[in-house]
């Protein structure tokens, strides 16, 4: 059951009565820098797995609580959930921003930082820590502002980001529609842009993903006789190499980008002898589309068809079994053009000359996508790269961030919300 519930306390604000408001966006980020770094290392050294960040909700909704926020929306299928809403008083658009909460799982922080993270294959290695304080930054200048605004502002901390279960759900379970929103937005930390610029690609900014796993299977023999079984090995290592090379020989790769990539290969174990040829090979991977895998391509199949001929094929030319099956993941990620247009000419009035620019699309995906497709919405790219910091790539254990991009991610969740808040 979803409820819509306001908290029956008092919740002292961050401005005690008769202080003074900073008079600028300059100085309001300023003032929550201190809370944003703060948060941003405490997540960063705590991190926890998609649907089970229980200690970094409750943190969040503790800092949402002091700011003053009051009225939040429960989803009891996922309680890690965060959704806060702040209401203005006044007719408008109800505008919703968005942050991550899930930490990366798999991965081992080999940074040397001052708070390195302290779990052992598990890391913020995505940007999920730093969006959350982001958002929490903006949110409390937003809250200090709100007779500047007009309708409604939804700060939404969504877990599960890393995983099944995050967005579409909440899509899916109606949360959306209830809370009535009209349009989102959400950033995402980009390695090697400098911190300062943001970008916004046109259309389909990022591209589907469609997991899938796959087992090579036959006869083991011994190495010194292969004829006497199958050799799964040479067939999987075939098939690796020829599905990387499927979407060029098959795909009109100028409309419809696409890459196959093998991301898990196991062969043998631990206790199999050099002396041992195996009888089964375990791969996963991942198809990353600029259209749905299951879209009509110009061959007359969809990739997931392309991809389901070529390993039955490669497997029966080499006497083996392939066991294919594919897990669903987001669509592609689309930046609503219309929006793009309205918010772009505005943000460009208020952001550094030069520092925003128009995007292009990545192969990368996101499950912000589910909202993509639900409602009109932007992503944008923001520079987290400085000195040695934000340099390294997303998802690897020495990635980092330049804590000079905290306040420029405030900064644009705060312009958004303004910028939306004067739009129908």
């Amino acid at each position: 059951m979803i409820a819509l519930f306001a908290i029956g306390v008092l919740v002292l604000s961050t401005f005690a009565c008769g202080d003074e408001l900073p008079a600028n966006l300059d100085d309001q980020i300023r003032r929550v820098h201190p809370r944003v770094d703060s948060l941003y290392r405490t997540f960063h050294r705590h991190p926890e797995i998609a649907k089970q960040e229980f200690v970094t909700a409750a943190r969040v909704r503790q800092e949402l609580r002091a700011i003053g926020l009051s009225r939040f929306y429960a989803v009891e299928q996922l309680p890690t959930a965060v959704i806060a809403i702040l209401e203005t008083g006044r007719p408008g658009p109800v505008t919703c921003l968005r942050a991550e909460l899930d930490a990366v799982s798999g991965v081992t922080d080999s940074t040397d930082l001052p708070y390195k993270t302290e779990r052992s294959g598990l890391m913020h290695a995505c940007g999920h820590d730093a969006h959350a304080a982001m958002l929490i930054g903006a949110a409390d200048i937003l809250y200090a502002r709100k007779d500047d605004l007009t309708g409604r502002v939804v700060f939404l901390f969504q877990p599960a980001e890393e995983a099944p279960g995050g967005a579409n759900e909440l899509v899916n379970w109606g949360v959306i529609d209830s809370l009535g929103i009209d349009r989102m937005f959400a950033l995402h930390s980009s390695p090697g842009l400098p911190v300062g610029e943001i970008q916004l690609a046109r259309g389909a900014a990022l591209a589907a993903n469609t997991p899938f796993s796959l087992t090579v299977s036959g006869r083991g023999s011994h190495a010194a006789t292969p004829h006497q079984g199958d050799d799964v090995l040479t067939a999987a290592c075939e098939i690796v190499t020829g599905l990387a090379a499927l979407p060029s020989r098959k795909l009109d790769v100028v409309r419809t980008p696409c890459i196959i990539s093998i991301s898990r290969f196991q062969y043998g174990s631990d206790s199999t002898t050099g002396g041992v040829l195996s009888p089964d090979v375990q791969m996963a991977g991942t198809i990353r589309s600029r259209i749905p895998s299951d879209s009509l391509t110009s061959s007359g199949l969809t990739i997931r068809q392309l991809v389901e001929r070529y390993v039955q094929h490669s497997a029966e030319a080499f006497g083996v079994t392939a066991d294919l099956s594919f897990k669903q993941g987001p669509p592609p990620t689309r930046n609503d053009p219309a929006l793009a247009a309205q918010i772009s000419a505005r943000l460009a009035e208020v952001w550094p000359a030069g520092a925003f620019a128009e995007g292009v699309p990545s192969m990368t995906s996101e499950d912000f996508a589910y909202y993509t497709v639900h409602t009109p919405c932007l992503y944008f790219r923001l520079g987290i790269a400085q000195d040695s910091l934000g340099g390294e790539p997303l998802h690897t254990s020495r990635f980092t961030i330049h804590p000079a991009a905290l306040d420029w991610g405030v900064r644009l969740l705060t312009e958004l919300a303004f910028i939306s808040s004067e739009l129908p």
